[in-house]
């Protein structure tokens, strides 16, 4: 029996859409609403902060009082602050000054 790498990419993906789903149903579970529901509102919310997001990167300039600032006014926002670093890569490791350590 050998064992083809793209099934087993296949099998994680599924596994993950499982765990996916099964995330969402609690969450909808928990909150007492519709599955279909509560992802649509959470696309909602999504849109809003990176829109809220735009924004506030926009008004940030040279020459620019604090006054100027946008600051937002949707109930979210704060609420949602950790996902400010969602987008921003992360430090790269330098893989031969690893390897040339480990021998």
């Amino acid at each position: 029996m050998s064992t083809n790498c793209c099934g087993i990419q296949n099998i994680h993906i599924t596994i993950h859409k499982i765990k996916k789903n099964e995330a969402w149903a609690n969450i909808s579970s928990a909150l007492g609403r519709e599955e279909k529901g509560v992802r649509q509102k959470m696309t909602s919310l999504l849109g809003s902060f990176r829109s809220q997001r735009s924004k506030g990167k926009k008004s940030i300039g040279t020459g620019k009082g604090a006054a100027e600032m946008y600051v937002s006014k949707c109930f979210a926002f704060d609420r949602m602050r950790f996902l400010l670093d969602k987008d921003e890569p992360n430090n790269t490791i330098d893989s031969e000054s690893l390897s040339t350590n480990l021998w």
